[in-house]
């Protein structure tokens, strides 16, 4: 059978939003600055953000449907091997960056999908040598992301992120006493050991160490790079002193990528770090990284160092998602603090001299050259089996393992719920696919306990429920207070007691894909119709109200028969109709009561699907992006009371409404304008919210969209969806 054209494989296997997210994450990260540029925008990002970025634009590139069926230039197979090994590079940093950026831009440029694959060919048309080796790591210049510009506006950006990253650790408790306890005292023979090297750092008449002149060799100037130099052969020296077996082989001491792309002065930070490299001594992924820490000259600069390893910590939880915690170290002249970030926020302990206290600084250096992984901060109910990962799970009086295929999303930040979802299979079984969803919940929460219910009560139209429950790790419930800080907290620091985060972990059965993907008009009004009345079943039959009725929650899979079916997921903000809450969901979608903080009812999920529909019919031309999607993406950004009044002016009056919907509605959506116009008239009569309390509003609501489907209007211009979607 003859290869079908390159050309061809690009039509029959759009991209539509397969890089949605891309673009999303990339807008994140500028959207608190005054930069336009995509070109400046790129400049400007520091190397941490741009790894993540092209990393994450490399692992979308690969699940893309096309990317299996076009052709590689280096092996027997699909490109998505070239792509694989380009990922592997990236992760490496051992890269050409002006290969990616052109990848980029045509996505944020939204150029089409003929000149994205064009791109993506041009990156993978040369491969690189192989990784650095673990020498070259210490140069002044490593060889992580090198050559990319300067800053375009330094003191612009890192005014961006110094917001975004006091967002994620608000909470953030500095001089919290027994930090250094709490968190290294559990490494075994640990007190014993820093005796012994301590002693033989005091040895001699030429010692290591001396009360009165502290380390021997230490930088006058603490110049990062000096430190780094120094730090790392004392590091070895230390190797030398411990009696053999307490350190293991695997782990070292090495100098991270740079922060920020000027030359380094004295008060900028140095990222250095304890990793566990390969069998060859090279660390060539970031998952690699257990320990990070950053130095600086003055002690005064603290406060910004701090900063500056939140960001390392954040990238940490991003790439090694199974972190639970990460720990750090920040070493400012000759001041060192120990620092430790996780769902709360984080904490930093009492500081002191490295050259006063030399018994703790060997201390530390020690628990950091020996740490398990659980200590670390990674979990350890994910375990192994002959390289597969897995998660066990009680049911029925018996333990199953559910195998992890592959990262389905994943949060990047520090603080909050930061959920992470795999797809799975039951051992055994691999024809039956699973979602695993591991999140950080307030508590009370339990999104399982509300899917169990549905389920139990014959719910339709929702994800099926599979198994859940609250993750316990040494025998104890795996929450932030006392699990991770076992009792440390804001009260020890002088402050009031924070919140609580509690690890909860559900599995639920089958995969789907956004309602707007359906393969036609039609099909996407029957699978917006089967979540409305998902909605509705789970409201009559559980007593539930969703709550966060979004374009990301609302999927549909195939059935038997080939037909799209709709069905709501995500329950994380759910609650019960006796239940009194206010503002919360995807801002976008919100309810105009919900964003004015008003009690929530069902009337604000019903309003939700409207805000649904007219998001997607402005963002999505079909195979297309809308050519307007700026237009809607923007109320992300906007504050919850200048957009209850951008959506208040917007449907109160019906001429206005008409007016922005034939400028902004995508052409393949306009002829469902008629049934928007006609629901937005049902849910706010004389431009008010509708006050009909009445749940006969669900079915009234799909009757108008049942009509839209049968209008002859709805058969034009359908289009075919090729993707391999399994059913759930």
């Amino acid at each position: 059978m003859a290869e079908m054209p390159t050309s061809e494989i690009i039509e029959r296997y759009p991209i539509i939003d397969g890089l949605q997210s891309i673009d999303d994450l990339f807008r994140s990260f500028f959207m608190h600055t005054t930069i336009t540029s995509y070109t400046a925008a790129l400049r400007s990002m520091d190397n941490l953000d741009y790894y993540y970025l092209a990393n994450e634009l490399l692992q979308k590139l690969q699940t893309l449907s096309a990317a299996s069926e076009l052709r590689s230039l280096r092996v027997r197979g699909p490109l998505s091997a070239d792509l694989s090994k380009l990922a592997d590079e990236v992760k490496s940093g051992d890269f050409n960056e002006k290969r990616i950026d052109a990848i980029l831009k045509a996505i944020f440029k939204q150029k089409s999908d003929h000149v994205i694959w064009h791109r993506v060919y041009d990156a993978v048309a040369e491969m690189t040598p192989p990784p650095y080796v673990l020498s070259q790591l210490f140069a002044d210049e490593g060889p992580w992301m090198q050559g990319r510009s300067q800053f375009a506006s330094t003191n612009q950006y890192r005014e961006r992120v110094g917001w975004r990253l006091t967002q994620e650790v608000e909470a953030f408790q500095v001089g919290v006493p027994r930090l250094y306890e709490t968190f290294f005292g559990c490494v075994s023979g640990l007190e014993v050991e820093a005796a012994h090297v301590f002693a033989k750092c005091q040895e001699g008449d030429y010692p290591l160490y001396s009360n009165e002149g502290g380390w021997r060799g230490w930088p006058q100037d603490a110049e990062p790079f000096e430190v780094s130099a120094w730090l790392s052969k004392f590091v070895e020296q230390l190797r030398t002193f411990a009696r053999p077996g307490f350190i293991p082989d695997v782990r070292r001491f090495l100098q991270l990528p740079r922060l920020y792309r000027e030359t380094p002065r004295p008060t900028h930070t140095l990222g250095i770090g304890f990793v566990r490299p390969g069998l060859d001594g090279v660390m060539t992924h970031w998952d690699q990284l257990l320990i990070p820490g950053g130095l600086r000259s003055d002690p005064r600069t603290m406060p910004a160092a701090r900063m500056d390893l939140a960001r390392y910590a954040r990238l940490a939880f991003a790439v090694q998602e199974t972190r639970r915690f990460v720990l750090g170290l920040a070493l400012c002249g000759s001041v060192m603090n120990l620092l430790e970030f996780d769902r709360l926020g984080g904490m930093a302990g009492s500081e002191f001299d490295i050259n006063q206290d030399g018994l703790r600084f060997v201390s530390v250096v020690l628990a950091c050259l020996r740490m398990n992984d659980q200590q670390v901060g990674k979990d350890p109910t994910i375990l192994r089996s002959n390289g597969r990962r897995y998660v066990e799970v009680e049911r029925d009086g018996r333990t199953e393992r559910i195998f992890f295929q592959e990262l389905l999303s994943r949060s990047s930040n520090v603080a909050g719920r930061e959920t992470v979802c795999w797809t799975g299979y039951l051992e055994g079984s691999e024809a039956v696919s699973f979602v695993i969803k591991d999140s950080w919940q307030n508590p009370g929460r339990a999104e399982g306990v509300l899917l169990r219910e549905a389920a139990q009560k014959d719910v339709e139209h929702i994800v099926r429920y599979y198994h859940h429950c609250t993750v316990m790790v040494d025998g104890q419930i795996d929450d932030v207070r006392s699990n991770i800080r076992r009792g440390l907290g804001s009260t020890e620091a002088g402050g009031e007691q924070q919140l609580n985060r509690i690890h909860h972990r559900l599995v639920v059965q089958g995969l789907g894909k956004p309602i707007h993907m359906a393969r036609s008009r039609i099909a996407f009004l029957a699978a917006l119709i089967d979540c409305i009345e998902g909605c509705e079943s789970l409201h009559k039959k559980a007593g539930i109200l969703h709550r966060d009725i979004s374009a990301n929650n609302l999927l549909m899979y195939k059935d038997g028969s080939g037909d799209y079916r709709g069905f709501l997921i995500d329950l994380d903000i759910a609650i019960k109709v006796h239940e009194e809450a206010w503002g919360v969901g995807t801002r976008p979608f919100m309810a105009i009561g919900g964003l004015m903080n008003q009690p929530h009812t069902f009337m604000h999920d019903i309003e939700s699907f409207f805000w649904v529909l007219v998001w997607i019919s402005v963002c999505y031309d079909g195979q297309q992006k809308g050519a307007r999607r700026a237009e809607v993406e923007k109320w992300d950004d906007y504050s919850v009371d200048l957009l209850a009044e951008i959506k208040y002016e917007l449907i109160s009056n019906r001429s206005r409404f008409l007016s922005w919907a034939f400028d902004n509605v995508a052409p393949y959506y306009r002829p469902l304008l008629p049934w928007i116009e006609r629901l937005r008239a049902m849910i706010f009569p004389d431009g008010l919210l509708s006050r009909n309390r009445d749940l006969s509003m669900y079915a009234d609501i799909v009757e108008v969209l049942r009509d839209a489907m049968n209008h002859s209007d709805m058969r034009v211009y359908d289009w075919v969806d090729n993707s391999n979607m399994q059913g759930v």
